[in-house]
């Protein structure tokens, strides 16, 4: 009877991201879940992913207008 319900009792979800752009790659998100049910949003998950990349290109200007000084 356990085995049937194993994925409710014990387990946390957790997601995590990953920048493969670095080498190595970097952990750029981590949700850890408090309980079976506490998942971010798929429209979280695309918050983050956006903010990742705007973060990135954020960071490449920067770099250009340095480099152009």
């Amino acid at each position: 009877m356990l085995g049937r319900f194993s994925d409710f009792f014990g387990r946390q979800p957790e997601v995590v991201i990953l920048d493969r752009r670095e080498s190595p790659p970097a952990v750029a998100y981590i949700h850890k879940g408090n309980s079976t049910f506490d998942r971010p949003s798929v429209d979280d998950l695309l918050r983050e992913l956006d903010d990742l990349r705007s973060d990135t290109a954020d960071s490449a200007d920067t770099a250009d207008s340095i480099l152009e000084q």
